[in-house]
Order: C-alpha cells, then sequence, then structure tokens
C-alpha cells in the first residue's frame, strides 16, 4: 500500500501445487502465506484420522488448481474483477465446488473475496473454510496493536494461555517465541464483525481491516509467531473453531453442507491510514 508491505511471504515463496505433502504437516513445506490463503473445505486444524480418513494440516485447498479463470476487470467501469472456481472433489465421495470472485474499485483501498460454495454430490458433507488472512513487517512490529469487535479472547493451549494479557500486542522479534493461537466468536445478530491491526507509528498511521458476516463466519482465529524468521500475524475468520475435523465432530461443532445445497462466504479486506483510524 503506496510502497510499504503488509502481508507476510514465508521463506518457501511460491510453491507450485504439485509439491503439495497431504500427509500431516507436510501443508507447512508449501505454505507461502500471502495476503490470504485459504484452509479447507472439508477439513482444517491438526492433522487426524476421522472415521477412518486420514487428513492433512488444514485442508486441499491452496494445492488444487483453479478452473474457469477469468479477468473481468474494466478500466471504464473503474473495477478490478477476477474469478474462478476449485473442485475439491473425489470418486465415491465428496464433491464439493467453490466459485471465488475478488474485485476492488479502482480509487478504494480495500478487496472484497465472494465465495459460493456448493455441494455437487449426492451426500452431506462437511464443510470447513478458514480465511487465513497474512500480515508482516513493517505494518507489523512491536508498535502495532490487534483491535477486534468480538468479546473475550480464548486461549487454544496452555502456551497461548499463559500470554493472554498480550493477545493484542506483540513482542520484538525473538527465536524463543512460539506460537500462540486464540479464537474469538461473533453474535450471529449483528451486521458484521471485524477486526484490524494498526500501527500507529508507521507513517501516519496505517492499519489493515477485516470484516466478515457473522452468520456465515461465526469465528475468528488469531494466529501469531513472533521470531526472528518468522515474524507474522494471521487473522482468520471461519465458519468453525481452528480444531482438527476429528474434534470438531466429537465436539459436535462440525459444520455440514447438504447435497446440492450453495452457501455463500464474503470478506472484505481494506486499508485505513491516518485520521481515518
Amino acid at each position: 500500500y503506496k510502497g510499504i508491505n503488509i502481508t507476510y511471504l514465508s521463506r518457501n515463496l511460491e510453491v507450485h501445487p504439485g509439491y503439495y505433502e497431504p500427509k500431516g504437516e507436510g501443508w507447512l513445506r508449501t505454505f507461502f502465506a500471502g495476503l490470504l490463503t485459504t484452509c479447507g473445505a472439508t477439513s482444517l486444524g491438526p492433522p487426524c484420522v476421522d472415521e477412518g480418513e486420514e487428513l492433512g494440516l488444514h485442508g486441499r485447498h491452496n494445492a488444487l488448481p483453479a478452473k474457469n479463470v477469468c479477468d473481468l476487470s474494466s478500466f471504464e467501469g473503474g473495477e478490478i474483477r477476477l474469478t474462478g472456481s476449485i473442485e475439491d472433489c473425489t470418486l465415491f465421495g465428496r464433491k464439493i465446488v467453490i466459485r471465488r470472485s475478488i474485485y476492488s474499485k479502482i480509487g478504494e483501498s480495500k478487496i472484497i473475496i465472494e465465495d459460493i460454495i456448493e455441494n455437487i454430490g449426492s451426500h452431506e458433507s462437511p464443510l470447513t473454510l478458514l480465511y487465513h488472512v497474512n500480515f508482516g513487517y513493517p505494518l507489523l512490529d512491536e508498535n502495532s496493536e490487534i483491535v477486534v469487535s468480538a468479546g473475550i479472547p480464548h486461549a487454544y493451549d496452555e502456551y497461548s494461555q499463559n500470554y493472554i494479557r498480550e493477545v493484542s500486542s506483540f513482542r520484538k522479534p525473538d527465536g524463543k517465541n512460539a506460537e500462540k493461537n486464540y479464537w474469538y466468536a461473533f453474535e450471529p445478530g449483528k451486521e458484521t464483525a471485524w477486526a484490524m491491526v494498526i500501527n500507529r507509528r508507521l507513517s501516519n498511521g496505517l492499519g489493515v481491516y477485516i470484516r466478515f458476516d457473522p452468520i456465515s463466519m461465526p469465528y475468528m482465529t488469531q494466529w501469531k509467531f513472533e521470531d526472528e524468521i518468522d515474524y507474522v500475524l494471521a487473522l482468520e475468520p471461519s465458519n468453525t473453531l481452528c480444531y482438527s475435523r476429528k474434534e470438531l465432530r466429537e465436539k459436535g461443532l462440525l459444520p455440514f453442507i447438504k447435497a446440492h445445497e450453495t452457501k455463500k462466504m464474503r470478506l472484505e479486506i481494506g486499508v485505513i491510514e491516518g485520521t481515518k483510524m
């Protein structure tokens, strides 16, 4: 944004999906982050075995090729618009199609991602989608802070719980820091949910927000890693919590999409600066 880096790229950089390793935590070998990594569509979170099916970290979405990619941008219409679809299908099994539109009005500092998810199979299927929005230096440093429209943060693990008082702030890079993971729940009755990361000492004050519908995405995971090399924050709205599919099933939190059912999800990512904050 105006020459200032906002997002985060891992040391992997952009890796061809052909190198994807589906087992265990092999997903991390091809995870390059970027502004948005989508996790799902039928599993997310840690690896597990669910009803006899071996599932790797965060699902297959990020390694699937897009089809029907089309640039519908219009200079005359003042809009950048890209569309395409991803199919997460298997013979004798689940068949999920995600049709995505990414667009931005020229002159506006925001990007809209809209997904139409359809179960084209003959049986209901788990549907777990998490939008992994990633931020890095220089937007992200020890002067940054997180603001969330929801209530109380909850820790995913004991280590994160030990640092829950620092949930909205950042430490200086240090190789002794480990991952910290938290989650928020949003009220479905509200029109929009939002979260943002702000660095008031960068430029004249710079922040990036995400905005989403709490009916379709009632949860948000916050992942931060304040390592010397991997210094990163992710704000991750989702339709369920970031547990393995086995654990989600056991907790009664596993969402499903019926045969021939269609669902919609929408995410807005925008920049604010100066007095707008």
